[in-house]
């Protein structure tokens, strides 16, 4: 209490109280407050910073994001125990007060939204930094509008929903999201994410350390590892690998959820429902044991599942694989255009990838709801198509799902990731084009070559996330002086911030759905070059569907020798940048204010989500 102490006497704070904050970097929330001095009674307003269980002031926000500024005040959240409205202790609308039980401090915000917002970050921040309170005791937390009593925070997070993703990076990011969307949107829901271990994902764990602090009502439940390891075969479709892999898991994951269900810590609380990732559908058997109701949450497009509800239903007539080269043209309800065959997912041209998505598709049918990666904004037709299917599980169009402030790849090294940023701080408004292939898109020598020739033809500024399938350098001779600041080569960038970078005009992508909704919220064009999975799907609904980007190749395959030559790279690469055909960067910048207004309240993404929460757990009160 020393600190609470010194703000009462008006002391400056010791910089040992918040040694170590970097305040001017990054806050958790930061924002004008007019705050009621201790003794003399007289109301102030100043620049509030909460970071990592601080809650600083400071004269202006100059001040507080200029490095080595001295705050005017600090409290350590972590020593108070009550955050709530206080209107009509104050006489003063959008009031709210901080109380370690024996001190009280008064604040005013500018209005309603800011006041719950103030009120919602700071009741998190004493949840996850408090020293006194454990998960059995209760912290007042009044953030309900209209309402003048207190409501118990931990008590209000009675209900539980239990998260199975697909223990990889790229599916995990967006299924933290929809937890950090669904505790947001609604005060009763608290989250358990089973972690299952899939053999060379050790980066995942770093991932979830590095994430886990930003969401105090989600927990982290690591499900042991597999004694029977299963193996990827040289022939066998990823797809079919991780099918058996998620039934492997099936006594594993039922074990945990038994114990949850039965555990003493969960007196008041009730789990709901498991809402477990597209791979992991299987586990629809576990909740089915449990009785529990399940859902999926497709981390890609509704376009995907509508492939995916047409698979199902050509299979009763149909049950051969489908053939790449075929040229066949398929009506799929759900898609304007016909889809060629040659843009499904790689591993429907083969026996255990096809028999893999077959039981995938058909298990859609046994869920309680399907929420989709997607919203009607992106993807109208699709979305609208699933809304009057009466014999289809409900679908939610709960997207975009990605986190603007996301955490760094935790193999980036940070070096590299300032130098990257520093050099395209210097450059022209749209005037970088940024090139990434994913994690796994990894280059053949003669493919790199042919990307490199093509970024010296065209003469555009460039960044280029590289990574290859040899171990030495892959890059033409002398590439590297001839392109010396026009351009920067590196294995890992920070995709989200440079897309979010004002001096980046273009992005060549091989068109992962995470891509692929980064590059909308920000309103960058996309060059559409898949690899594998179901990227050749996604780039023709980017391409033919949408008209959201830019068409290097629709059906490209990473394993399949095929060279892009110099030229074509270029010539798409001047198409995306070009600003005298808007047409394509037009419809992208519409498609970002679109979808940022869809999450915000009212919007329809949040209503979608708002309708899920409804059909799980009911109705507030």
């Amino acid at each position: 209490m020393e600190n609470l102490w010194r703000i009462a006497t008006g002391q400056d704070p010791n910089r040992e109280d918040y040694e170590g904050i970097e305040f001017w970097s990054n806050p958790e929330r930061s924002g004008w407050l007019t705050k009621q001095g201790d003794y003399i009674k007289t109301w102030r307003r100043r620049w509030f910073v909460l970071k990592r269980g601080k809650l600083l002031w400071f004269k202006d926000q100059a001040a507080a994001e200029t490095r080595g500024s001295t705050p005017r005040g600090v409290i350590s959240v972590g020593d108070c125990l009550t955050v709530k409205g206080a209107e009509d202790v104050v006489n003063k609308p959008f009031a709210f007060e901080i109380s370690s039980g024996s001190y009280t401090l008064f604040f005013v915000a500018d209005n309603d939204k800011e006041k719950e917002e103030w009120i919602n970050s700071i009741g998190r921040s004493i949840v996850q930094h408090s020293r006194s309170v454990t998960d059995s005791e209760v912290l007042d937390y009044d953030h309900r509008p209209g309402k003048n009593k207190s409501y118990l925070l931990l008590e209000m997070r009675n209900t539980e929903l239990i998260f199975i993703p697909t223990p990889t990076v790229g599916h995990l990011v967006p299924f933290l999201e929809l937890a950090r969307r669904l505790i947001d949107q609604d005060d009763r829901i608290r989250i358990t994410v089973l972690v299952m271990k899939l053999q060379g994902q050790s980066h995942l764990d770093a991932y979830v350390n590095s994430i886990a602090s930003s969401l105090p009502y989600v927990r982290f439940i690591d499900v042991p590892e597999l004694e029977d390891k299963p193996t990827l075969g040289s022939t066998q479709s990823a797809e079919a690998f991780v099918y058996d892999f998620t039934e492997r898991n099936i006594p594993l994951v039922r074990n945990i959820v038994l114990s949850i269900l039965s555990s003493p810590a969960l007196d008041g609380v009730k789990v709901k429902g498991i809402v477990a990732d597209f791979f992991c559908l299987p586990m629809v058997e576990v909740a089915r044991d449990v009785t529990l109701p399940f859902y999926v949450f497709l981390t890609t497009s509704s376009g995907f599942l509508a492939m995916l509800q047409y698979l199902a239903d050509r299979h009763s007539n149909d049950t051969s694989v489908f053939v790449r080269d075929s040229g066949e043209m398929l009506s799929i309800p759900g898609f304007v255009n016909p889809v060629p065959v040659n843009v499904l997912p790689t591993a429907l041209f083969m026996e255990d990838g096809y028999d893999a998505y077959l039981k995938l598709a058909m298990l859609f049918n046994k869920t309680n709801g399907i929420l989709v990666n997607s919203s009607i904004d992106i993807e109208p037709f699709s979305v609208n198509h699933f809304s009057s299917e009466k014999s289809y599980p409900p679908v939610y169009a709960v997207g975009p799902m990605f986190n603007p402030k996301a955490q760094p790849h935790p193999d980036q090294d940070l070096g590299v990731r300032d130098e990257l940023m520093k050099w395209v701080d210097d450059q022209p408004e749209a005037s970088v084009v940024f090139l990434c292939f994913g994690s796994m898109g990894r280059l053949k020598g003669s493919l790199v070559k042919e990307i490199a020739h093509g970024l010296e033809l065209c003469h555009y500024r460039f960044i280029w996330s590289l990574r290859t399938e040899e171990d030495d350098d892959s890059l033409p001779e002398g590439f590297l002086d001839r392109v010396k600041g026009r351009g920067m080569v590196c294995r890992w960038s920070p995709q989200v911030e440079i897309l979010n970078h004002e001096a980046v005009g273009g992005f060549v992508s091989h068109c992962g759905w995470n891509s692929i909704v980064e590059s909308l919220w920000f309103g960058v064009p996309t060059v559409t070059w898949p690899m594998y999975a179901e990227q050749q799907l996604n780039a023709f609904l980017m391409v033919k569907e949408l008209n959201l980007a830019v068409e290097l190749k629709l059906d490209y395959r990473a394993r399949r020798d095929e060279l892009v030559s110099a030229s074509e790279i270029e010539t798409a690469i001047r198409c995306v940048m070009s600003k005298d055909d808007g047409l394509v960067r037009k419809r992208v910048m519409d498609i970002s204010q679109m979808v940022r207004r869809a999450t915000l309240n009212g919007g329809c993404s949040y209503l979608a989500t708002e309708k899920f929460i409804q059909d799980v757990i009911g109705v507030k009160p």
